[in-house]
């Protein structure tokens, strides 16, 4: 949040939401390396992201292994579990920036 902002406590709560995000700043997307085939990667200074088929299950796998415990989540496209990355990605960045 920008360091010259100063809260109008009669402003509704929505509004302070708006101005807030505004306040945030763009956190620049994953560059993922392999796309379109069955693993994709995404490696940035705060952790290491990876897009994987699992034939066996039929869907895909998207993990980080960046901080104990190792996730992993599973969902049925590539763009889901790229989507979970890219989410997991910008909580972490902002979670630094707090």
């Amino acid at each position: 949040m920008s360091q010259d902002f100063q809260p109008d406590w009669t402003m509704p709560l929505s509004e302070y939401a708006r101005v807030q995000k505004e306040s945030m700043p763009k956190i620049k997307p994953l560059v993922w390396i392999g796309e379109g085939s069955k693993m994709a990667f995404a490696t940035t200074a705060i952790g290491d992201f990876k897009c994987q088929y699992a034939s066996h299950a039929n869907q895909w796998s998207a993990s980080s292994n960046t901080w104990c415990p190792f996730r992993i989540s599973w969902f049925n496209t590539f763009e889901e579990a790229k989507a979970w990355c890219e989410q997991e990605h910008e909580r972490r960045v902002r979670e630094c920036l707090m």
